[in-house]
């Protein structure tokens, strides 16, 4: 279950418009998946002409295989979205 700081910096990361790059994007993205207890076997995976889908599922499949726990996905979560709130602003 998500902490209520997670719930909060994950809302704050969502009114960012614009910053963060494309693999600090990708990290936000696979970890939020795995703190939500997303089976990323049960996902449909991206049809051949989405790319964005396939990165997405590539990082999230990185993650999963890397072994990231829903708690250490929750701490990087935390810690790289407050840079970018600070960075970027929400």
């Amino acid at each position: 279950m998500p902490s209520a700081k997670y719930q909060e910096v994950y809302a704050k990361t969502r009114e960012i418009k614009s910053g963060p790059s494309n693999d600090e994007q990708l990290d936000l993205y696979g970890w939020a998946k795995i703190v939500e207890g997303k089976d990323i076997e049960s996902q449909p995976k991206p049809g051949m002409f989405d790319i964005k889908g396939k990165k997405t599922r590539e990082r999230w499949q990185k993650f999963v295989d890397e072994g990231v726990t829903p708690e250490q996905a929750e701490k990087n979560y935390i810690e790289l979205a407050e840079k970018l709130i600070a960075q970027y602003g929400s």
